[in-house]
């Protein structure tokens, strides 16, 4: 489902407090942020199938209005999941260096 316009407002509010809000490709300060998340499947090795994964990274998609570049902003980073309703950070697969983890 897109995101609403308060969420949109919420993610905008999250990234002008914790960026730079230039585009790093071209300098532009005309950024977008897409009205959809995206999920990055995480894996613990390079040895995987379809479904192997170990959890998700929700991440916020900006679009700079000029060059065209996309940044992926991990939503947890951002402090934006509770605004965007997705899980907390645990419920997502195992953490970094943990048994298993993206280090284990």
């Amino acid at each position: 489902m897109p995101l609403t316009d308060t969420q949109v407002h919420d993610v905008i509010s999250a990234l002008t407090r914790k960026t730079k809000g230039v585009c790093p490709m071209c300098g532009s300060g005309e950024l977008a942020v897409m009205a959809n998340i995206a999920n990055i499947q995480v894996f613990s090795s390079i040895n995987f199938g379809f479904g192997s994964g170990e959890g998700v990274i929700p991440s916020v998609i900006t679009t700079c209005k000029n060059c065209g570049n996309i940044q992926l902003f991990n939503a947890h980073a951002l402090g934006v999941t509770k605004e965007l309703n997705l899980p907390p950070a645990d419920t997502l697969g195992p953490k970094t260096g943990e048994e298993g983890g993206a280090n284990g």
